[in-house]
């Protein structure tokens, strides 16, 4: 990610430290630990969390690592550039949930189309698009 404008703060958790900040409930609902008021209760461990922190300043890039959980904060008004990278080992991940996304886009861009066609011939006809 780079940082084009203003800073962000990120606090980066290895994969070895998940089951302190994360947790997945039996209705398969997923909970991450909220790092400015962590519910102890839920994640008794997270104080023993190790973390690597940083704050990135204008011109500044960082490379997020696949299943590496992490938390951003805006310190400023920002603007940011990211782009995620699909490969073999996080290809479900990356490629998947975004083909899926393009699919109900495309979906939704067609409905568009079709209802302002419908909308444009009532107009035509001087009656109501149904």
């Amino acid at each position: 990610m780079a940082q084009l404008q203003g800073r962000k703060r990120f606090v980066f958790f290895p994969p070895s430290e998940l089951s302190k900040i994360y947790k997945k409930n039996e209705d398969k609902s997923e909970v991450y630990a909220d790092l400015r008021n962590p519910d102890l209760e839920v994640f008794p461990e997270f104080h023993t969390a190790k973390a690597i922190e940083c704050i990135l300043e204008e011109g500044d890039v960082v490379y997020i690592p696949s299943k590496w959980p992490h938390y951003v904060e805006c310190l400023t008004p920002s603007v940011s550039l990211t782009s995620n990278f699909a490969n073999v080992a996080n290809f479900k991940h990356v490629l998947v949930p975004y083909t899926r996304w393009l699919e109900r886009r495309r979906m939704t861009m067609a409905l568009v189309h079709k209802m302002k066609e419908a909308f444009a011939a009532a107009a035509a006809s001087g009656g109501a698009a149904t």
